[in-house]
């Protein structure tokens, strides 16, 4: 099945003039201008299912960032309908109390993935629903939908990163090379981030052996370094610790730090 933006009518020709799957999809490449295959490439005794059957969630890992449009907090426990927005500005309304509530779950998750039977349990209980059998059903389906339309991610292996800093953060070895480079690291989302001059060198010293104390006094020194006199913060030691507070943060919510 074809993205629900082509239509019935494009789909139904893009069948009509593929002899098989390869064709159809080098025509959907064109018609996305997808300027690179995506390839998954097997064994040659695997069985390649097509089907998008819902329960291949279950044994899956989700990542999602939502944020709500109500200038209020949503009530997780109710049927009244919530719209969500992505960073992507998509936006998805939903009245399920599980789904509102797994949406919330996933953002206060983010960058990280959530185990689906995790997610399930999490949303079962901040939605204070009562447990069906179809409750795993009903929100695979909902995932896989969101799934198809972009608004958020799956994967079969947990995360190789961590959504919080510890008292010696470690960055990847990748980054860390990076950083030394320049200001342009890619993190373990395999995403470009573009860093200021003094969180770059905060980066090169994420190996483990800084507590957050030694990295106070890397960001002091180079503040007073870069500042002439009358420019230096009035507390230049309450200005190093906020701003190693909000760098390391910011590591962590680009999947730059793996302990």
């Amino acid at each position: 099945m074809l993205p629900s933006q082509f239509g019935a009518a494009t789909e139904q020709l893009l069948r009509e003039i593929s002899p098989d799957l390869l064709h159809m999809e080098q025509y959907m490449d064109f018609l996305r201008n997808r300027m690179f295959r995506q390839t998954l490439l097997t064994h040659a005794n695997i069985k390649l299912d097509h089907a998008l059957r819902p329960q291949a969630i279950e044994s899956m890992y989700v990542t999602g960032n939502f944020t709500p449009t109500s200038p209020t907090t949503p009530d997780f426990t109710s049927t009244e309908p919530q719209q969500f927005t992505t960073p992507a500005k998509q936006t998805l309304t939903t009245q399920d109390p599980i789904m509102k509530s797994a949406m919330s779950i996933l953002t206060d998750a983010w960058p990280a993935p959530v185990r689906f039977d995790h997610l399930l349990a999490a949303a079962q209980e901040k939605s204070q629903s009562p447990r069906s059998e179809d409750d795993a059903k009903n929100l695979a389906t909902r995932l896989l939908n969101c799934y198809c339309a972009t608004l958020l991610d799956l994967s079969l292996a947990p995360a190789p990163f961590v959504s919080t800093v510890s008292e010696r953060p470690i960055a990847s070895a990748y980054a860390r090379y990076r950083g030394q480079l320049g200001t342009k690291v890619v993190n373990l989302k395999l995403e470009a981030v573009h860093l200021g001059e003094v969180s770059r060198i905060i980066l090169t010293k994420l190996d483990g052996q800084h507590d957050r104390a030694a990295l106070v006094e890397v960001a002091k020194s180079l503040v007073q370094a870069n500042a002439s006199e009358k420019a230096l913060p009035e507390s230049v030691d309450a200005y190093a610790r906020a701003y190693v507070d909000q760098v390391l943060n910011a590591f962590a919510r680009h999947a730059m730090l793996v302990g």
